[in-house]
């Protein structure tokens, strides 16, 4: 058994996904008395939640934090955890649950609890990107401009992503990039550039098939200028699995890489648009980050 006389905290994202977590939240008190843990929630608000939650961990010093949302709220509370003794899990409630997906941590919720009761401890790789830090995947390009124009918008979950992924796609033109490493570099141009400790988006997209989370590296996967009718070679590569089998597609394995973003493409790291950034700095961060996953 994993948590045993544990104090637990739930960092819940009341917007994530378009949920309502009032039931959840309603129902970890049963939860908690049947398992024998101490519990505290902490909403996040978007204002400051990086600096408040690091306050709550420090004041009530939970042994596991519990991300209740999707990717951001994931990519939070590693933040304020990575390279201590601390212990992240998760509860899916997101748009598009890619670390939960990667991690084979169900949407359901009562299974995703049964984990943090009976799962394992699991040490995994993150990324610091422009010192920020990366659990699952970071990307330039298309899908930054796909995640900005989601938003925006009203419309949430799969539906949302999905209505602004086509409005994207017939305007979107590859952008230039230069990539440094090693005291060497090469150039391409590039609809998608992603930045990748995972394999896989929420949406069951494979970027990078043959990735892993705790190798001590990760990969830089380009999507290079196609026709027009290389959309659906593509498209079947990364939703059956084998990206770094066709020509439209470049993957690299790197512990440190500069970019330089000469078309000043937005940059999402795990979910969440972060700036436009002319040049992107990328290290990895060897085990460095706890987190419960299934037995």
């Amino acid at each position: 058994m994993i948590v045993d006389k544990k104090k637990v905290l739930y960092v819940i994202n009341p917007l994530s996904g378009g949920n309502d977590k009032t039931p959840f939240v309603d129902s970890l008190q049963n939860f908690s008395m049947e398992n024998n843990m101490e519990y505290k929630v902490f909403y996040t608000t978007g204002n400051n939640d990086f600096i408040l939650l690091k306050e709550q961990i420090l004041d009530f010093n939970p042994e596991i934090i519990i991300a209740v949302g999707g990717d951001g709220t994931c990519n939070l509370v590693g933040s304020t955890i990575v390279n201590t003794n601390k212990v992240m899990a998760l509860v899916p409630f997101g748009s598009a649950n890619g670390m939960a997906s990667e991690l084979n941590i169900p949407v359901n919720v009562s299974q995703a609890l049964h984990i943090l009761i009976h799962g394992r401890v699991k040490i995994i790789d993150t990324i610091t990107i422009n010192k920020r830090l990366c659990i699952h995947l970071s990307d330039i390009g298309l899908n930054a401009k796909v995640i900005k124009r989601f938003e925006e918008e009203k419309v949430r979950g799969i539906y949302g992503y999905a209505k602004q992924f086509f409005k994207e796609l017939w305007y979107y033109k590859p952008s230039r990039y230069v990539f440094l490493y090693n005291n060497l570099k090469f150039k391409k141009r590039a609809h998608v550039v992603a930045i990748a400790n995972a394999t896989r988006y929420g949406t069951g997209a494979v970027i990078n098939p043959n990735g892993k989370i705790d190798d001590g590296k990760f990969e830089v996967c380009i999507v290079k200028p196609y026709p027009f009718w290389g959309i659906f070679t593509i498209t079947a590569a990364i939703f059956l699995g084998y990206l770094d089998k066709i020509k439209y597609a470049d993957i690299r394995s790197f512990t440190k890489i500069t970019i330089i973003n000469k078309s000043n493409q937005p940059l999402h790291i795990d979910g969440e648009i972060i700036e436009l950034a002319s040049v992107i700095e990328a290290e990895i961060n060897p085990l460095s980050l706890k987190i419960i996953v299934p037995l």
